[in-house]
């Protein structure tokens, strides 16, 4: 989906995003998407981001950025929309959006939310924002 965020705090070096349902399977939440080292320059995302590694945007400048995608608990690169059964009823997905004072090394091999998740944990990078928006999803047969 398209999403939009304002600026963010002073000393913003990058953003994550990290998208999950977080009632998507029996032992928790499923990661639909990964995004790493979005220049703050970045007001958003458009829909349709296709599943590559290293993906490159045009900020509010004008300029040209690289920003990468972590892989989701579909074992995929990108985004993974929801994919919920007739019958199963709502089900929320979450967006969360932090803003850090850092960037995450990209090493050749994309990252899991549970990988960017215990960064976070450990304050590295640190955060010095954070934002959340939720949607509901059903399926009707």
């Amino acid at each position: 989906p398209p999403l939009s965020w304002p600026t963010p705090p002073d000393g913003t070096k990058s953003l994550i995003l990290l998208a999950e349902d977080p009632e998507g399977s029996p032992t928790g939440s499923l990661a639909h998407w990964v995004v790493l080292n979005v220049p703050p320059t970045v007001p958003g995302l458009d829909e349709g981001i296709p599943p590559e590694e290293m993906y490159v945007i045009e900020d509010m400048m004008g300029r040209d950025v690289t920003f990468y995608q972590g892989v989701n608990d579909f074992e995929r690169v990108g985004y993974r929309g929801p994919d919920v059964a007739v019958g199963a009823g709502e089900h929320v997905y979450r967006f969360h959006l932090y803003a850090v004072d850092g960037t995450i090394e990209y090493r050749g091999e994309p990252l899991t939310a549970r990988d960017v998740e215990r960064m976070l944990e450990r304050n590295v990078p640190r955060v010095l924002g954070y934002g959340q928006i939720a949607a509901t999803y059903v399926r009707y047969g």
